[in-house]
């Protein structure tokens, strides 16, 4: 966080992860609409345009993020509708989805909630997806939990929320 000429407050920051960062840009309005999302130890989101300025690091020039919104992940999972949870059979043998779907299914069971879950399952030996809507229960709770519990059963699953 640092003053501008003009008395307003904006912030500099990084986003970045193993193998490269970027500069996040956020100016003084973006700032005063999101101070308490931007000072709070939850995860965000952040979406805005690509900056490419002629600062090189390396040979490669430095890419900024002007930041025009930012939403805390959390507030995100409660206006979620819909969960979609790719599911890839090639990585699993038959026995293995057996339980990993059994798994699933518990998982679904251990959270009930109010966001309905689709699992989408990719069939790649017949070229094919194949969309289940899970029913029992209706819909899941978006928690921590869930999620850490998905991540252990998938090890690496692809998700998507629609609001």
């Amino acid at each position: 966080e640092i003053i501008t000429k003009k008395g307003t407050r904006m912030a500099f920051g990084t986003l970045e992860d193993t193998t490269a960062g970027l500069e996040l840009v956020i100016f003084p309005d973006v700032y005063a609409q999101n101070e308490a999302a931007l000072k709070s130890d939850g995860a965000l989101v952040v979406s805005g345009g690509f900056e490419k300025s002629d600062n090189t690091d390396g040979g490669r020039a430095a890419l900024k993020i002007l930041v025009e919104k930012i939403q805390r992940v959390q507030d995100l999972f409660k206006q979620a509708k819909k969960i979609k949870i790719e599911l890839n059979v090639e990585k699993f043998g038959e026995q293995e989805l057996n339980g990993k779907m059994a798994l699933l299914k518990e998982a679904f069971e251990k959270n009930p909630g109010p966001t309905s879950c689709l699992l989408q399952i990719h069939l790649p030996d017949i070229n094919q997806v194949v969309d289940l809507e899970v029913s029992t229960p209706r819909g899941v709770d978006l928690s921590p939990q869930f999620f850490e519990r998905v991540a252990t059963i998938l090890e690496e699953p692809r998700w998507s929320l629609y609001s």
